[in-house]
């Protein structure tokens, strides 16, 4: 019986879904996910921002997936800024 439970917890430690499940848990703690995110991909489907292929979704368009990809994180909030930020020092 303990033996067939250690496996089994063991056995699982190396599959996808616990490990899927900890990030997604970890990114809607930090904001960064939806709490319900396959709620959000369904209806970023249903209103034509993603389209599905087999299991993957994908952007329907390139600028958006830009747009989303370049946001800035920031203490106060999310910038939506399309160009990153590039701190430059001048060297004496």
């Amino acid at each position: 019986m303990v033996a067939g439970v250690t496996f089994a917890v063991l056995g699982s430690l190396e599959a996808a879904w616990p490990t899927y499940g900890i990030a997604r848990v970890w990114l809607a703690l930090r904001r960064q996910l939806p709490w319900q995110f396959m709620t959000f991909l369904a209806d970023a489907h249903r209103r034509g921002f993603l389209r599905q292929a087999g299991a993957v979704y994908q952007f329907r368009h390139i600028e958006l997936q830009h747009r989303l990809a370049s946001r800035e994180v920031s203490g106060a909030g999310v910038s939506m800024s399309s160009q990153p930020t590039v701190s430059i020092r001048h060297l004496r």
